[in-house]
């Protein structure tokens, strides 16, 4: 006799959440470990820049190459120390989770992203992929249907090849730490306190806006709909996480994502500068329209993984995927 599913299966995201109470779960430790995390990130990942700062500043340390530059306590022309020290204050911030994990918690790094035995680096391609076909679509659908301006700003290959490599290395770090400490840290210590799906997507959204806002874009395009896209955006990667019982696809995707605006197609006023292949010159006008653009490429977004990952099948499917 075939067994009957139990009026409430566990979903994926319960097994994410049920993670929450392993180890040592008292709420002063929730709140002791994410000060302690954003300190690492903010104060003490900021120190090898700070450091560069510094040794520029002396006279016999001046150097001039297409790669590094640095004189007078500024680093610069060349885009790669700027983007190299930025992305490891991210890196500094992902052992401190690590460690915050380990020692406050008691708990391994994984069970802090993923409902799984163990991080599914095979979701995290799959997401990418996936974001890079939609992201190639809807730059092309703000130049021809929307009117966008699109220029072709041919970079130095000595300078794009290697920002290339030192990228594709350091923006998954950078993308990983926000997936691990919003979606994956916070949410699941919110989790203590509510299972509410969408209490648990917009409070994660909202803090994932809040440190976007020292960013140059609101000034240049005005901060409603910047943060408006932000908080978005926010709501869709959490989706991912809830929908799938783990961060890898909300990594693969928000990686990406980031990726193509640094290597591909950025705007003109950006947090980071790069030297990508296009600059996109967006006017305030502009944002609206590409917002709603972008909503329909979310959507169809998670159309496609759940044609893959089945989650809207569970549990009356069998061939829902359990993993």
């Amino acid at each position: 006799m075939s067994q009957q599913p139990s009026e409430n299966p566990q979903t994926p995201a319960d097994r994410f959440f049920d993670l929450a109470s392993t180890g040592l779960t008292q709420w002063w430790r929730w709140v002791l470990g994410l000060i302690a995390a954003v300190f690492i990130w903010v104060v003490l990942g900021i120190i090898p820049y700070t450091v560069a700062g510094i040794v520029c500043g002396v006279p016999e340390m001046e150097v001039n190459s297409p790669w590094f530059a640095c004189a007078g306590g500024e680093l610069g022309p060349s885009l790669i120390p700027d983007f190299v020290l930025t992305n490891l204050s991210f890196l500094v911030g992902l052992i401190g989770i690590w460690i915050v994990a380990k020692r406050i918690h008691k708990k391994s790094l994984t069970q802090v992203t993923t409902g799984r035995t163990s991080f599914d680096y095979s979701r995290v391609l799959y997401a990418a992929f996936v974001g890079l076909c939609i992201s190639i679509v809807l730059t092309l659908l703000y130049r021809f249907i929307l009117g966008v301006e699109v220029t072709f700003e041919a970079p130095s290959l000595w300078v794009f090849l290697p920002f290339v490599l030192l990228a594709l290395v350091l923006t998954p770090i950078q993308a990983g730490f926000e997936e691990v400490l919003f979606r994956g840290y916070i949410m699941q210590g919110l989790s203590l306190l509510t299972r509410n799906r969408l209490v648990l997507a917009l409070v994660t959204a909202v803090l994932f806006t809040v440190p976007h806002l020292a960013n140059p874009e609101p000034q240049a395009y005005g901060f409603a709909i910047y943060i408006l896209a932000i908080m978005t955006f926010g709501i869709f990667i959490a989706a991912l996480t809830l929908l799938d019982g783990g961060i890898e696809l909300a990594v693969g995707y928000h990686a990406i994502n980031n990726l193509f605006l640094g290597l591909i197609a950025n705007p003109a006023v950006s947090a980071l500068a790069t030297p990508s292949l296009f600059v996109t010159h967006l006017e305030q006008a502009d944002l609206l329209p590409t917002y709603f653009v972008d909503i329909v490429g979310w959507v169809v977004a998670l159309a496609i993984l759940n044609m893959k990952y089945r989650w809207f099948a569970y549990p009356w499917s069998k061939s829902a995927n359990r993993s």
